[in-house]
């Protein structure tokens, strides 16, 4: 699923019109919602899974570039000597001005830097979560509904953040927040893994497949965004 993201995210970097975004985000979720309802009948799980994993990297692949945009202007007008005002977002001549900067490929590299720390720190955290989950004798199933907690807590305070306070050190805030909580949703599907070690059926492993595949998906944005924003 990760392989397929990857693909349609390294293709798609703009969302062309609005009307795009918009389509894909309802079809993620339509296919979503088609993999729980479908996840025993063959090999038609198998097809959505492969579509949603797809649609996601599509809607994905804006989102990281747009993270991007905003790490390297803010870079370049700090090296440059007239750095952003605190949560200030960059306007259209700023953004003209860099991608006509002759160091443009330069913050590209340092860029790619931190896409590959933010990878190394994903895959770190799934290790990690793995080990804690199979060697550990503590039943994690507790986490569930404060995870639940957590998640809804972050939701309305990215939505709250996003439509009146726009502030940098919030959303700061909130990615270091969200890459725990994703953290320990993956000590929770772990473990819920090792709990069904014995369930063969094609719902249990669909089921544990998709969750896992989403948290580390949004493990990793929120340490691209952490890492980003904290340059």
């Amino acid at each position: 699923m990760l392989c397929l993201t990857a693909i349609t995210a390294k293709y798609n970097k703009y969302f062309e019109t609005t009307y795009e975004g918009v389509a894909t985000i309802i079809i993620s979720f339509l296919l979503f919602f088609l993999i729980y309802g479908y996840s025993d009948t063959y090999p038609l799980n198998l097809l959505l899974v492969g579509a949603f994993a797809l649609a996601m990297g599509w809607m994905i692949g804006p989102t990281i570039e747009l993270i991007a945009l905003n790490y390297k202007i803010k870079k370049y007008f700090r090296e440059k000597g007239e750095p952003l005002e605190k949560d200030q977002h960059p306007t259209p001549d700023q953004v003209a001005e860099f991608k006509n900067t002759t160091d443009f490929d330069a913050y590209h590299k340092q860029w790619q830097n931190i896409i590959f720390q933010a990878m190394a720190g994903t895959a770190s955290a799934v290790l990690a979560s793995a080990l804690l989950a199979f060697l550990s004798d503590i039943d994690f199933s507790f986490l569930e509904q404060f995870l639940f907690v957590g998640l809804l807590t972050l939701i309305i305070m990215g939505t709250l953040n996003l439509i009146f306070f726009r502030s940098r050190v919030l959303r700061l805030l909130q990615a270091y927040a969200g890459a725990m909580i994703f953290t320990l949703y993956l000590i929770f599907d772990f473990h819920q893994l090792k709990a069904r070690a014995g369930d063969d059926s094609w719902s249990a492993a669909i089921d544990i497949a998709v969750q896992i595949y989403i948290n580390i998906i949004n493990l990793f944005i929120e340490l691209l965004i952490a890492m980003a924003e904290s340059q």
